[in-house]
């Protein structure tokens, strides 16, 4: 390892993940060291892999959205049992 302090900013500018103002002041320091330039560099190459790493992924609906559904046919759904009537009786107390 490296005492660098600068090296701790390669990963983020190839990522372009700095702020403008530290991606400016990175870029002063890279026009002067040749260590950071390799290893932008470096990164630079792998991060452009990253993108092809993985299969590609079906994002989740939107909020609010509902996934697709097969719709099955009607006599394949289960039968719900016939609804019960529940009587109430008045009690007249003495």
């Amino acid at each position: 390892m490296t005492d660098h302090a600068w090296l701790d900013a390669a990963a983020p500018y190839a990522l372009g993940a700095l702020t403008a103002e530290e991606r400016a002041a990175f870029e002063a320091h890279l026009a002067d060291c040749a260590v950071c330039r390799a290893d932008v560099q470096a990164l630079g190459e792998v991060s452009g892999l990253l993108a092809h790493a993985a299969e590609a992924a079906t994002p989740p609906p939107a909020r609010g959205e509902r996934p697709h559904r097969a719709r099955l046919p009607e006599d394949a759904l289960p039968q719900r049992p016939a609804a019960r009537t529940f009587l109430t009786h008045s009690v007249s107390l003495p």
